[in-house]
């Protein structure tokens, strides 16, 4: 379960952060507005295929995230867990501004 919220996780932000621009889209029809919301859904949308991949390929094998007896090497997952909260926070205010 764990593994799965892992990767539902940065989807369902990203998700909701696209559905606001798309709204700010049609709410504010300058030109600005609109090339800010295209390279910030951009931007949203290529942080989180890269916080997918993090978090499906954390450790390899795969299974060996939760199979215990698989010899596994993981990354680093406090520091990558770090610096996708701080992507995240960093998206949040973009989408704020």
């Amino acid at each position: 379960m764990g593994y799965t919220a892992d990767l539902l996780f940065p989807a369902a932000c990203s998700l909701t952060k696209i559905s606001l621009c798309l709204t700010y889209f049609r709410l504010f029809p300058s030109r600005s507005d609109k090339i800010f919301c295209y390279a910030l859904s951009t931007f949203v949308i290529l942080y989180t295929v890269a916080c997918l991949f993090l978090s499906l390929f954390q450790c390899r094998p795969i299974r060996s995230y939760w199979d215990l007896n698989v010899e596994q090497k993981c990354i680093n997952m406090r520091a990558t867990l770090v610096a996708i909260a701080a992507f995240n926070s960093f998206s949040d205010f973009l989408v704020y501004l």
